[in-house]
Order: structure tokens, then C-alpha cells, then sequence
């Protein structure tokens, strides 16, 4: 299913596949999920969308510093929280 941007009346179009999402909460950086970047093509209103199933790495698993570093220095990470909604770093 499209999403369509309410004020253009158009569909988003995918601008970018796989960006990381660094999911947070009070303690800090939580889960890491791979989604895509989405834009009117129009007013390039933003959205994310379609996350994978399940996160690739949580906090607890081994690897996790690692990862999140990795995918920061490659781009692309968008910051969410459940509290305060998304945040680009």
C-alpha cells in the first residue's frame, strides 16, 4: 500500500532504502531497525516507512557499540523515541 502525502495529494516516493533507525529510551540508544526513507515528490515532506520485522541488533547483544558506530559513520541514521518522535543525527 502507497502512503500519500495528505496536503499533495501524491504518492511518496522511496528517496532512500535501508536507512538505519536507532530506536532510544530514557536509559539510551535501545534497537536498530532497517527502514526506508520516503518523499513527497512535490513539497518533500519525509517520511519512514516500512520497517523490517524485527530490529537487527539490540542493546544487549554483542555487537551493538559496534554496529551503531559502523551505521553512524556511513549516514543515514534517523533517532527515534517512542516519547519525543524522530529526530535526524
Amino acid at each position: 500500500m502507497n502512503q500519500i502525502c495528505l496536503k499533495c495529494n501524491l504518492a511518496y516516493i522511496t528517496k532512500k532504502q535501508g536507512v538505519t533507525i536507532e530506536e532510544t529510551a530514557d536509559f539510551g540508544s535501545y534497537k536498530l531497525w532497517e527502514a526506508d526513507l520516503k518523499e513527497c515528490p512535490k513539497c518533500k515532506h519525509q517520511i519512514v516507512s516500512g520497517f523490517a520485522n524485527k530490529s537487527f541488533v539490540e542493546h544487549y547483544q554483542e555487537g551493538y557499540k559496534e554496529a551503531l558506530k559502523k551505521m553512524k559513520e556511513v549516514g543515514n541514521v534517523y533517532q527515534w523515541n517512542e516519547k519525543y518522535g524522530l529526530n535526524v543525527k
